[in-house]
């Protein structure tokens, strides 16, 4: 998205970059790539087996086929709902933290009045709750033109996501004189559509200077990567990390999307995967 600075992966801890067609991914080498369900044999009707079977050309000119098996015994997708795990309900070691974090950990929106956490994150409450004292680019934005809240309070996005969802962790958050954060996340890629009179000066002031129409820098060129190091004597730097994450179209973000759709898109990232070959 045009917008990833303030866009969490949905991908959800799954450290896998990959095109996102899925679909097409290593057509051009395979030649053919193709993803069955194979219904159970007599003596395996315990299981559900899913077969992912790639054709791929040798140097030679022959083919090869490779298959990969995935399979899951019928009684565990039978197996009833665990009330010690979301979302419907929290493991042993999670209930013995304190209230205010284990409200943090269900499916459920975090409402939590030890922590000033009340605002709602399905609708907006008709009143624009008071944040003269919060220190945010979203609350800096809105007491600039407090009419925003009053035109995009009642929206949604075309996966029916409010504006609740994405202010949510603004208001809750009052933040510090000292240090300004954000205030706003999106909870779909048409977040940034459907409320752009907000996200587009936040995300601009945010990043000083970063226009509605403006491109992302990318250089996908190796050749300009240096070799210099960042700390030649090895004083100072103890361990290096490269993160990358990626968002898939049709899936809500984390701000929004439920326990079900993260094991949909689960779902999704294994199906694709299995259809790699090398």
């Amino acid at each position: 998205f045009r917008r990833c600075p303030l866009v969490s992966s949905n991908l959800l801890g799954i450290s896998v970059m990959f095109s996102r067609h899925l679909a097409g991914a290593g057509a051009a080498a395979a030649g053919a790539c193709a993803l069955r369900l194979v219904p159970p044999t007599r003596e395996a009707r315990c299981q559900t087996t899913v077969t992912s079977t790639t054709t791929v050309q040798q140097p030679d000119g022959s083919m090869v086929t490779k298959t990969i098996t995935v399979s899951t015994p019928a009684k565990a997708a039978r197996a009833p709902a665990d009330k010690n795990y979301p979302p419907h309900g929290l493991s042993e070691g999670v209930r013995k933290l304190p209230e205010w974090i284990q409200l943090g950990c269900g499916d459920a929106e975090y409402i939590c009045p030890e922590k000033g956490a009340n605002f709602p994150g399905d609708e907006c409450p008709e009143k624009l709750p008071d944040i003269s004292k919060h220190s945010s680019f979203m609350a800096e934005t809105i007491r600039s033109d407090p009419g925003i809240y009053d035109r995009l309070r009642s929206k949604k996005t075309n996966m029916g996501v409010g504006l609740a969802k994405c202010v949510k962790t603004g208001f809750d958050n009052p933040g510090h004189p000292m240090i300004k954060t954000v205030g706003l996340v999106a909870g779909d890629e048409d977040s940034y559509v459907a409320f752009k009179e907000l996200f587009d000066p936040v995300v601009s002031a945010r990043h000083g200077g970063y226009p509605a129409d403006a491109k992302h820098p990318t250089d996908m060129n190796p050749d300009n990567l240096l070799n210099t190091k960042i700390d030649p004597e090895g004083k100072y730097t103890l361990t290096t990390r490269c993160r990358t994450g990626r968002s898939v179209r049709g899936f809500r973000l984390p701000p929004a999307c439920t326990f079900e759709e993260r094991r949909g898109l689960e779902r999704g990232i294994v199906k694709g995967l299995l259809r790699l070959t090398g």
